[in-house]
């Protein structure tokens, strides 16, 4: 049986897969933090983060979270999964490409009393806006803070 943990993230997955963004964010913290270093960008809520995933749905309007496998480890919880679509709506600045995209993801999420910490590395195996090594070079790095 897994966890409260595994469970957790894994119904904000499929929360993502529904296009429930608020169900994406249902169990997160007042007080999260989320910062996307290849963007440069901090998100100091629930509310801005669930914008942002819900930019990404534009972007990528059947992109879906496919092959999780979560790892319980006591207070941290560890997961693979590929993230894939197609680029059919802008994304920021940039335009549509109707490219497919992989993005194969690797997330802990470490639970300790009332805060958690996530940081995830994003490995690249293809995106639509550059080449495959440009892409590998351009590897995203995500931190995710829920206090």
């Amino acid at each position: 049986m897994a966890s409260k943990n595994v469970e957790t993230l894994r119904a904000a997955h499929e929360s993502w897969n529904r296009r429930d963004f608020q169900g994406i964010v249902r169990n997160a913290a007042e007080g999260l933090v989320y910062t996307d270093h290849a963007q440069t960008l901090t998100l100091n809520n629930p509310d801005k983060f669930r914008e942002w995933t819900e930019a990404w749905a534009k972007a990528f309007s059947e992109g879906r979270i496919t092959n999780p496998e979560y790892i319980d480890a006591a207070d941290v919880v560890v997961a693979q999964f590929t993230v894939e679509g197609t680029n059919d709506g802008p994304f920021g600045s940039l335009k549509p490409t109707g490219r497919k995209m992989s993005l194969g993801v690797l997330r802990s999420l470490s639970l300790r009393q009332t805060r958690a910490d996530c940081v995830g590395r994003l490995l690249l195996r293809s995106i639509h806006t550059v080449d495959s090594a440009r892409a590998h070079r351009t590897a995203r790095h995500r931190s995710l803070v829920i206090t």
